[in-house]
């Protein structure tokens, strides 16, 4: 008995769909220091407790309001790394803004919260919802593998063989998002909102499959 080995070649296809985002994540810190630790932690305290209020008062789901991180830390001499010489308190909160009629109001937030004491705006990341998300990989992958399929017809026809099957097929797939980082120095003055734009973002998916021919 002989077996024959059939012919394979390997490709890989490529999908991209773009959409505007309908989430937004907004990190930001308070960052408080003091000779005290105990000074410097109720200062940072108080400071949230009006930034909370802030959000509040814009109309901020408290369910989209979380803490990342909260540390309290001592701070060191620079020429005596062993002395004391204050502590630095930093809480650090996430907002997640839903929907993409509401994403213009994300300068507003950033405006209202450093107005209220935040002193350190750590960045922004657009994004799509779950459901929006899964409907526009789904689409990518669509697109992903027509690629394939036209690279894979066009080679091996150019060489007169036909398809006649797949051995093998692996996927992945990313946003085409970047954090975008926001250097803001607060001001007493009266200025426009914070412009704030989120452009057209791109998920994309890639396929890689291995085609049998003869």
């Amino acid at each position: 008995m002989y077996f024959v080995a059939i012919p394979r070649i390997s490709v890989s296809g490529t999908g991209t769909v773009t959409a505007y985002p309908d989430e937004a994540d907004l990190l930001f810190s308070v960052r408080t220091q003091n000779v005290s630790a105990t000074n410097a932690a109720v200062e940072n305290g108080f400071i949230m407790t009006v930034v909370y209020s802030s959000l509040d008062a814009l109309g901020v789901n408290k369910s989209d309001v979380k803490t990342v991180s909260y540390s309290l830390q001592p701070t060191y001499d620079s020429y005596n790394y062993s002395k004391v010489i204050g502590y630095v308190a930093i809480n650090s909160v996430e907002v997640i803004v839903t929907g993409t009629e509401n994403l213009p109001n994300v300068g507003r937030i950033i405006d209202v919260i450093v107005q209220a004491g935040v002193n350190q705006i750590d960045g922004i990341t657009f994004t799509f919802a779950g459901l929006n998300y899964n409907s526009l990989r789904a689409q990518a992958y669509h697109k992903a593998v027509e690629d394939a399929n036209s690279q894979a017809s066009a080679i091996v026809t150019g060489v007169g063989g036909v398809i006649v099957g797949m051995a093998s097929i692996s996927t992945n797939y990313g946003y085409g998002i970047l954090p975008q980082p926001i250097v803001y120095e607060g001001s007493t003055t009266t200025k426009p909102p914070t412009p704030i734009n989120s452009g057209l973002q791109q998920v994309t998916a890639t396929v890689n499959i291995t085609y049998l021919y003869i």
